[in-house]
């Protein structure tokens, strides 16, 4: 949902992410001040990842990588004791 309430907007589409693949399998997307992060519904190599909110409709985002997860994602959690 956009800020004012009155439209949807896509936040990830399959067409424009493809240096992470799969990265648009996302499963409990959590949104932050600068960027996002959501864990991969793919259970072949799945990963927590991140994307910067600047990249948001951009033609090919930049998409990180910041954990590897053990199989599909049903859910994320915090992957260091100081929140980062």
């Amino acid at each position: 949902m956009n800020a004012s309430g009155t439209d949807l907007e896509p936040v990830l589409r399959k067409d424009s992410l493809s240096a992470v693949l799969f990265a648009a399998t996302a499963a409990g997307i959590m949104f932050f001040p600068n960027y996002i992060a959501w864990g991969q519904d793919q259970a072949a190599a799945a990963y927590l990842l991140r994307m910067n909110r600047n990249q948001l409709g951009a033609a090919n985002p930049a998409v990180a990588k910041i954990m590897h997860v053990q199989s599909c994602a049903w859910y994320t959690w915090r992957t260091r004791s100081d929140g980062t």
